[in-house]
């Protein structure tokens, strides 16, 4: 059994790959599409050049609804000429928040609404019998070929934190959440979505740290719709891959010390681990690092937009001194990744540093 990371060029963003299996009986799960203006050369290119037949997904994933995630599986949605079959999607969308917030408050984001209109008759949270994706670490949703989930984040509570911010950018758009008939006519006239190949695009940021300045920012991101991040644990054949999504660390700490307490371990042991929000510090903690046993780890982005990854983060997951030191592998060698190419600084913080091709890196685990 082999599991293969595959982290497409998806500039600040996410578009995540998973394959497992065996020669002649592989599984794929998608995560995210990263922003729509990276569409056409990551996700899609990605997905062209599967054979047909290779074309169906065991599930896609749609974390959160920052663009940087959300863009770009907006736009797959769309795009039929691909024929891809998805078994099932798990999305956080207006009706699974909605069910979630206090019933006085009505808030929320344009993109979800969009994704909300494009995923009506398809199998939407199935395994969740059509509610909300939120942690439950006792019962794992298994995939065929092999593969187990469990739910790290969101927590009920980050949900209904979302529905706070629900109806604001919803508002200004001149409809109301869940107004299916206006989101349906903005879909229709909008370029921005547009399948396959939409030209001269240009990425756009959509994801507000809510870090606090000054001092260390290690564990201090507060974004709702980060906390609301769809972040799991990944199981297959004795393997295990941490998706981190941009979930909070301090719900990845709870997570990972109940999963910890159940298996009578102090640490969960990975084989993987995709740094939360791209290698930010505000969803780092030395706490959260203490809790597992990893020497790999994955961070995605450009660092266009919010200069991801930070050095902080990047210092923290290090073992200086360490015979072995952890591999951390960047996707993209850019402006804020191009200082961890220097063996000096490698070894000052402790670790071995990994490039991908112009934002693509297959990691076979």
């Amino acid at each position: 059994m082999t599991i293969t990371l595959d982290v497409l060029p998806a500039a600040h963003g996410d578009a995540l790959v998973v394959t497992y299996g065996r020669p002649g009986n592989t599984h794929r799960i998608l995560i995210d599409g990263g922003p729509a203006g990276t569409y056409a050369e990551g996700l899609r290119a990605h997905l062209e050049a599967l054979d047909p037949e290779d074309r169906r997904f065991e599930l896609a994933i749609v974390t959160h609804i920052d663009t940087d995630h959300i863009d770009g599986a907006l736009k797959l949605m769309r795009d039929e000429e691909l024929g891809l079959a998805i078994a099932d999607i798990w999305f956080n969308g207006w009706p699974q928040v909605e069910a979630l917030a206090p019933k006085d408050d009505d808030r929320g984001g344009l993109q979800g609404e969009y994704l909300t209109e494009l995923l009506t008759g398809r199998r939407w949270n199935a395994a969740f019998s059509g509610g909300a994706i939120t942690r439950d670490l006792d019962h794992p949703v298994k995939l065929a070929g092999g593969a187990e989930l469990l739910v790290l984040s969101p927590t009920p509570e980050k949900l209904a934190v979302l529905a706070k911010d629900w109806v604001g950018t919803v508002t200004k758009a001149g409809f109301k959440p869940g107004d299916s008939a206006s989101v349906a006519e903005r879909l229709s006239q909008g370029k921005r979505y547009a399948p396959p190949r939409a030209a001269g695009e240009a990425t756009r940021g959509g994801d507000e740290a809510g870090e606090r300045g000054g001092g260390s920012k290690l564990g201090t991101d507060q974004a709702p719709a980060n906390g609301s991040s769809i972040a799991v644990l990944l199981r297959c054949e004795g393997k295990q891959l941490l998706l981190g999504a941009d979930a909070h660390a301090a719900v990845l700490t709870d997570s990972l010390t109940a999963v910890a307490g159940h298996a009578g371990t102090p640490k969960v042991e990975l084989d993987l681990f995709k740094l939360a929000h791209h290698g930010s510090a505000g969803n780092i903690t030395r706490e959260l690092l203490a809790l597992v046993a990893c020497d790999r780890f994955v961070v995605s982005t450009n660092g266009d937009h919010f200069n991801h990854p930070d050095a902080e983060a990047i210092e923290v997951v290090g073992r200086p001194g360490a015979a072995t030191p952890p591999t951390v592998y960047f996707n993209y060698l850019s402006d804020t990744t191009k200082a961890w190419s220097d063996s000096a600084a490698q070894q000052r913080v402790g670790i071995r540093a990994v490039f991908g091709d112009g934002g693509h890196l297959s990691i076979e685990v």
